[in-house]
């Protein structure tokens, strides 16, 4: 569980890749964390800028899979 809360996103690796990594992890975990958890983790594992852009956006009313979806968007852009 301590390693899913201190997941980072790599130099190397890109938002597709890191996306799919922490899903792995999430689904490892013994006990569902709150949704609220999930998002935060996911947020500050993200590398700049796209963490800073991110967080000034207001997801707090968005899924997680919404919340992918945009950062997705945004790492094409």
């Amino acid at each position: 569980m301590s390693q899913f809360y201190a997941i980072l996103q790599e130099a190397h690796e890109t938002i597709p890749l890191f996306i799919i990594r922490f899903q792995n992890l999430r689904r490892q975990l013994t006990r569902k964390p709150l949704a609220k958890d999930v998002e935060e983790t996911f947020f500050s594992a993200l590398r700049e800028p796209l963490r800073t852009t991110l967080a000034v956006l207001d997801f707090r009313e968005h899924s997680l899979k919404q919340v992918i979806d945009k950062a997705l968007r945004m790492d094409k852009t």
